[in-house]
């Protein structure tokens, strides 16, 4: 297999739900792929069935990114690996509970998964792209993000903590050919966690900046529109 012209895509959380979408979306318009997730055996499934199917090169890497080690080895595959053109932040936990029935250091872990690890990551692969001259950076936040009242506060705050993040940084990336996505999912069932199905939000409305998909889609799988005007924002909703 030869190097993919289109670089490689490096995805966390990808062995199902969204990161499993971007995954199959991407290596089927002709990237090659680093998965990264903890469920080796799911991620292993998933590089051979997209291998088989497109015949891009896809790579595994198993990692727990809320461990300081597992972190550490992707951060340095940002940084160093310079076929890397495309970062997806998917990797993070959920909450419904409210407040003060929930569990505080599991809401703490939750904030290290959702804020820390996302920003380390992106500023991993960030100066990268721009001493490349270019890349793109898509982070998954929710629909809770501008809607925390919704669900979880906490858990609404990281995903609105992940849009404004992702804002700024188009903000200051606009000169240098780095594009910024922020993606918020509407109602999406995914293993977000080992016991049960997290749901989003739903929503149905849309604003100015903010791309609305339609229920036909798959939520979270989004139209990933690579260019310098694509929007700063996409939403996703389906009805439920």
């Amino acid at each position: 297999m030869t190097q993919s012209r289109l670089g490689t895509a490096l995805i966390t959380g990808a062995s199902s739900g969204i990161g499993a979408v971007y995954a199959e979306r991407l290596a089927r318009r002709g990237h090659d792929l680093i998965l990264v997730a903890r469920n080796r055996d799911r991620l292993n499934a998933l590089a051979k069935r997209l291998s088989d199917e497109t015949g891009r090169n896809i790579e595994v890497v198993a990692a727990d990114l809320s461990d300081r080690a597992d972190l550490a080895r992707v951060e340095e595959r940002l940084k160093t690996d310079a076929s890397i053109s495309l970062l997806v932040n998917n990797a993070g936990v959920g909450a419904t509970q409210p407040l003060l029935e929930s569990n505080v250091d599991k809401l703490e872990d939750l904030l290290t998964l959702n804020v820390n690890v996302l920003m380390r990551l992106t500023y991993a692969v960030v100066p990268g792209f721009v001493a490349r001259g270019g890349g793109t950076l898509i982070n998954i936040a929710s629909i809770v993000g501008i809607a925390p009242e919704l669900l979880n506060g906490v858990y609404g705050g990281s995903k609105a903590f992940v849009l404004a993040f992702s804002q700024s940084l188009r903000h200051e990336l606009a000169d240098k050919n780095v594009r910024v996505q922020a993606v918020l999912p509407g109602a999406t069932a995914t293993l977000v966690s080992s016991s049960r199905r997290a749901v989003h939000a739903t929503s149905s409305s849309s604003s100015p900046g903010i791309r609305a998909h339609t229920k036909h889609e798959p939520a979270g799988a989004v139209r990933f529109q690579p260019s310098a005007r694509s929007p700063a924002i996409s939403r996703s909703r389906r009805a439920w």
